[in-house]
């Protein structure tokens, strides 16, 4: 194949590697393409072949998902905005702003309202915000009824992460003990 470039006659080296380059693209772009006429195309479906996409399961995803990303404000210990996420119940009793989530119907859920920056602050609280997909993880579960730990399933209970207590390993001296102010300006 010749793709107009100019090659010294005695390297062969190069031209070697510039048409692997080229079999290299050529290789990619069928690769390209064979994905995309597969991803484009429709599969059959039967009666036996055809199944509904999983609701979220409480114990399964959500109360990892709060775990990872809730907890750290919405413990016991901390209680912010009086809501607290460590146990099933508590989730659904909501906080000091009413419940936090509405079984069936995402849309009215505080929860989801925060999450997407419908209403302020914006959740999680000065962090990242949650990627789409587990948005519409918490969307699928509340649309679905918002059920909680299935009767087979042990009620877990969420425990926050604990903080260390950390001490220094010398002693420290405050470098100034007391300060005396005179409002006259003399000491």
């Amino acid at each position: 194949m010749d793709f107009g470039l100019k090659f010294p006659t005695d390297n062969s080296k190069t031209k070697n590697a510039v048409a692997r380059a080229g079999d290299l693209c050529l290789l990619l772009a069928t690769i390209t393409s064979a994905t995309f006429f597969l991803s484009s195309t429709q599969r059959v479906v039967t009666a036996e072949t055809k199944a509904e996409p999983a609701e979220p399961s409480y114990e399964g995803e959500i109360r990892p998902l709060l775990a990872a990303k809730c907890l750290a404000c919405h413990s016991s210990g901390a209680k912010l905005g009086g809501l607290v996420m460590e146990t099933y119940e508590s989730l659904v009793k909501g906080g000091t702003h009413g419940p936090a989530i509405v079984p069936g119907k995402s849309g009215e859920s505080r929860l989801i309202l925060m999450l997407e920056g419908k209403v302020q602050p914006r959740m999680p609280f000065q962090s990242d915000p949650l990627v789409a997909a587990e948005v519409a993880m918490l969307r699928a579960w509340i649309d679905a009824g918002a059920k909680g730990p299935a009767p087979g399933e042990a009620a877990t209970t969420l425990k926050p992460l604990a903080i260390p207590d950390l001490r220094p390993q010398v002693p420290v001296a405050s470098p100034v003990v007391a300060l005396k102010f005179s409002p006259d300006g003399k000491l």
